[in-house]
């Protein structure tokens, strides 16, 4: 992952990945968070109501809603990033 990626992940979520970001798949709350994500997904768009109704453990509905919202703003910002890029 690309210097630039960290800092964007520091500067959306407020917190730089002391490894890399990928080491967190090993913890079975992100994996588990991460699978009620792709549940919610529909297309290319992330419906959680849609999964609300799975009832599923607090912890976790937290979790994804809070990953749902870092996901779209670090998106966000790598794509205004290299938009900036391509009018150089």
């Amino acid at each position: 992952m690309a210097v630039t990626e960290l800092d964007v992940i520091e500067r959306q979520t407020g917190a730089r990945p002391p490894t890399c970001p990928w080491k967190a798949f090993e913890d079975p709350v992100v994996r588990d968070t991460l699978e009620l994500y792709r549940a919610s997904r529909i297309g290319s768009d992330a419906h959680l109501a849609s999964v609300r109704v799975l009832n599923p453990p607090h912890h976790l509905w937290l979790g994804v809603q809070h990953y749902s919202h870092a996901l779209q703003k670090v998106r966000e910002e790598l794509a205004a990033q290299r938009e900036k890029r391509r009018k150089k």
